[in-house]
């Protein structure tokens, strides 16, 4: 995977968080990984800035689920992006550790699939409609 446009000078990063940048939830929970990833291996972009740059993944798809994009090509989605988050940022503690087990790979899955069918921003309403 090529690091997309102006952040090539910016590779000390590790992942691509794609997120909604039309979303204040979504905004705010990229500031939160930004704030809280003391290593910077996880760099946020929206998602309509990225697919300016490369059209690999449809619109649709990256609105139905987080994507993580590693730069070396792996690209992880829902549960297993919010499970390798949670295994980065400082902010999971002790329970980190957790993440890198079936156990906490399970607790990630259904966290995440409870969170895809309430979720919605509170503060602009926004919904979205999730694959099967």
């Amino acid at each position: 995977m090529e690091i997309p446009f102006e952040h090539k000078e910016n590779s000390d990063f590790s992942w691509i968080l794609l997120y909604d940048g039309e979303c204040s939830l979504c905004i705010r929970f990229a500031g939160f990984i930004s704030r809280f990833d003391k290593k910077h291996e996880i760099f946020p972009i929206p998602l309509q800035k990225y697919i300016e740059t490369d059209d690999s993944i449809t619109y649709d798809d990256l609105m139905k689920d987080v994507h993580l994009l590693g730069v070396n090509g792996e690209v992880l989605t829902g549960a297993a992006a919010v499970n390798m988050i949670l295994q980065i940022v400082p902010a999971a503690g002790p329970y980190r550790w957790m993440m890198k087990t079936k156990a906490g790979e399970k607790l990630s899955k259904a966290a995440y699939m409870t969170l895809k069918i309430i979720r919605g921003c509170p503060s602009c309403g926004r919904q979205y409609k999730f694959g099967r």
